[in-house]
């Protein structure tokens, strides 16, 4: 007899395995290492969750679940016997003999022999995760690629922000987004080779992560509706080609390589992406790295055509739509682009420079524009992220998150509130500036508020 067992695996995703019933509790260890891509390592801690928390023992006795409520693994280094009390300090970092410490010389290419007054000209290299990254994706490079063809209904449903994206599947979305890409007319203002948007598009769904929720999907998501909102508010007839590249490829690229771990994580446990950026929006600030280091690649560079002075303008936009997704911002902004709408003039740089900014946020946090149906299943997604992070804070004595604490939160509140303080007053500041954002984005915001009003009850 055999049975089936779900798995949510840190830094991997789901995966699902048999059990046997002679399987050794021995076997069961190297089965989930294996199926982790992880050595199985004396030295490796496994932790295994039920889905509401629970910490379960590594026994093949494990009861089966379902694919819903998979298990959690989760696997730690454990510390050197002989590492002391404070970790902070550097000769536990650097100088010891333990093999973690050793891997980590490697990776930081650190010689613990030298000293700082060496006169040894060797330098010390910085690591790099976003080079790391986009380095490391095996990519295949496509030449002479069709075109995408779409029928009128698909065309047309596309410029909606209803958009149903649950029924195309990742590499149909690589061909709408090609379309857009046309039907906006950027591979003829830019003189972009079809064939390096395709291989563009294609590096960077290979530099999304499986998240449950920030992943290529919702790069798509997000991408699609700046597409809608352009077409819905006439903004495909007065943004510049060079203002419609910029969203775009800021949207395509927002949220490249995401951990699954938001910047709190980042900096309470002191990761190189924080360390990196001095706690100064690290995720943010690393998408945008990798975003740029894709662009070093000729076959995905799109942007080879452009002036140095017509890139620096780009990559000053795209920095700063990017930087802008950083919620921690979200109220310093909100409160900037208000103050401009009563007097907003499109002629004004300044102004326009903000709408970009509002344009790219809003459509990062849309999901709830769209029917129940489409939307409902991202908020089971960002939730499932928060609860692994809140997992992971915990077992790694992190202070833990707000709202992430699976015990404690309740769908229906945290995203009734989400919507009533967060999403109505920018896209309402927003439509004092836009036409056709009530009728078009507003109102379906306020039925998905009701929806979750009601669940409440």
């Amino acid at each position: 007899m055999s049975k089936k067992i779900y798995l949510n695996i840190e830094g991997i995703g789901n995966e699902v395995i048999e059990l046997f019933s002679k399987t050794t509790t021995s076997e069961f260890r190297s089965f989930l290492c294996n199926v982790a891509d992880y050595s199985d390592d004396p030295d490796i801690i496994l932790k295994l969750y039920k889905h509401d928390g629970t910490i379960i023992p590594i026994s093949p006795e494990i009861e089966p679940n379902t694919e819903k409520k998979p298990y959690r693994l989760i696997f730690r280094k454990k510390k050197p016997i002989n590492q002391l009390e404070n970790s902070t300090s550097s000769n536990n970092i650097i100088g010891t003999n333990n093999k973690e410490n050793k891997e980590d010389e490697d990776r930081l290419n650190i010689n613990p022999r030298v000293s700082s007054t060496s006169t040894s000209t060797t330098p010390i290299k910085t690591p790099c995760p976003a080079k790391n990254k986009v380095e490391n994706v095996e990519m295949i490079y496509r030449h002479n690629i069709e075109r995408p063809s779409f029928n009128k209904d698909v065309i047309e449903h596309l410029k909606k922000p209803t958009f149903d994206i649950w029924k195309w599947k990742e590499n149909g979305m690589i061909s709408l987004l090609e379309h857009m890409f046309i039907d906006l007319g950027l591979l003829d203002s830019f003189k972009i080779n079809f064939d390096t948007l395709d291989n563009f598009l294609h590096c960077c769904k290979l530099c999304y992560n499986k998240n449950p929720f920030h992943n290529f999907i919702h790069c798509f998501c997000v991408t699609q509706m700046m597409y809608g909102i352009i077409n819905i508010t006439n903004l495909v007839n007065i943004l510049t080609p060079r203002e419609k590249l910029i969203l775009m490829l800021s949207c395509i690229a927002h949220d490249l390589d995401h951990p699954g771990c938001n910047n709190v994580y980042q900096v309470n446990a002191k990761t190189d992406l924080a360390l990196l950026y001095n706690d100064q929006s690290p995720l943010e600030n690393h998408h945008c790295a990798v975003f740029f280091y894709i662009l070093k690649k000729p076959e995905a560079n799109v942007l080879e055509s452009l002036s140095n002075e017509e890139f620096v303008e780009v990559r000053k936009g795209i920095i700063q739509c990017i930087l802008a997704t950083d919620m921690a911002k979200h109220s310093q902004l909100v409160g900037q682009f208000k103050d401009m709408t009563d007097k907003f003039d499109f002629k004004n740089e300044e102004h326009r420079n903000m709408l970009l900014l509002m344009l790219i946020k809003s459509a990062d946090i849309s999901n709830e524009v769209r029917p129940t149906h489409v939307a409902e299943p991202w908020v089971d997604n960002l939730l499932e992220e928060f609860f692994m992070q809140h997992d992971k804070e915990l077992v790694e004595g992190l202070p833990v998150s707000a709202l992430m604490d699976r015990k404690k939160v309740k769908k229906s509140i945290t995203q009734s509130n989400f919507i009533a303080f967060v999403m109505i007053p920018i896209f309402e500041a927003m439509a004092k500036v836009l036409p056709n954002m009530n009728d078009n984005v507003i109102k379906p915001i306020r039925t998905s508020l009701a929806y979750y009003k009601n669940l409440e009850v």
